[in-house]
């Protein structure tokens, strides 16, 4: 399954940070993070265009983030970083049309029950084209994408699940503002193909507290635009404030 490759993936580039740290590492960055994050948008899975809002009653929630990034001195090599982001939400209420949803059908004024759960696992290898008080790095995030969508009614229930490697164009610019301890970045990866799009938009405002820790909050906003991925069709679009704290060693 798409979440053991992952693991083992992860697993495997962490090892090699370490022992690359352990040499010659010049930085390493860790941070954790919440997101209160807002979905709105469609989605359908061999049936109807479902509004997650008004037919589901998703609401926002608060979900974790992670991240561990490293640096090395090899020019010819690329720097990695690896990121973790987990979104679960649910809800329930009557609705207020009828839909299909896979083997589903949802009547007017049914009450119904739904839940969406995304795992998203970023391997991100990029080069660091800029490093003084603006820095700017480009490369590549192969994004590992596992989810489900279920829905209960009064007839019966139904889960979609949906999983695949998606490679996006990365690019992240910093600014640092001299003797203040704050920055300002953008981190984004975004591609457009067969009919899909995904883009993960992140602005951020950072201040560091003391040596090598440091407090950061700002927007988070991903578009998740999939054609037919394992019967999934999605129009969705998850954007919200976030505050992290990040280890700098």
């Amino acid at each position: 399954m798409i979440k053991r490759k992952l693991s083992l993936l992860a697993a495997g580039l962490l090892l090699a940070g370490v022992g690359s740290v352990q040499a010659d590492v010049l930085g390493v960055e860790a941070g954790v993070g919440s997101w209160q994050m807002d979905p709105s948008g469609t989605l359908n899975y061999r049936g109807d265009n479902i509004d997650v809002e008004d037919d589901l009653h998703l609401s926002d929630s608060a979900n974790m983030f992670i991240w561990l990034t490293f640096e090395h001195p090899t020019p010819v090599l690329p720097n990695v970083k690896l990121a973790y982001a987990r979104v679960d939400t649910d809800g329930s209420g009557a609705v207020s049309r009828t839909f299909t949803f896979g083997s589903v059908t949802v009547n007017v004024s049914d009450q119904v029950s739904s839940s969406v759960e995304l795992n998203q696992g970023d391997v991100i290898f990029y080069y660091e084209l800029l490093d003084n008080v603006v820095s700017l790095d480009l490369g590549l995030d192969l994004k590992v994408m596992d989810g489900e969508a279920t829905i209960v009614s009064s007839l019966g229930r139904d889960t979609a699940e949906f999983s695949g490697v998606i490679p996006l164009l990365y690019a992240r610019a910093d600014a640092a503002l001299p003797l203040t301890g704050l920055s300002a970045g953008v981190e984004a990866a975004a591609l457009t193909y067969s009919g899909s799009r995904i883009t993960d938009i992140t602005a951020r405002l950072r201040y560091s507290i003391a040596a090598g820790f440091a407090l950061e909050g700002g927007w988070k906003q991903q578009e998740l635009v999939l054609d037919d991925v394992d019967g999934v069709d999605t129009d969705i679009t998850l954007r919200g404030p976030y505050v992290a704290a990040v280890l700098d060693f």
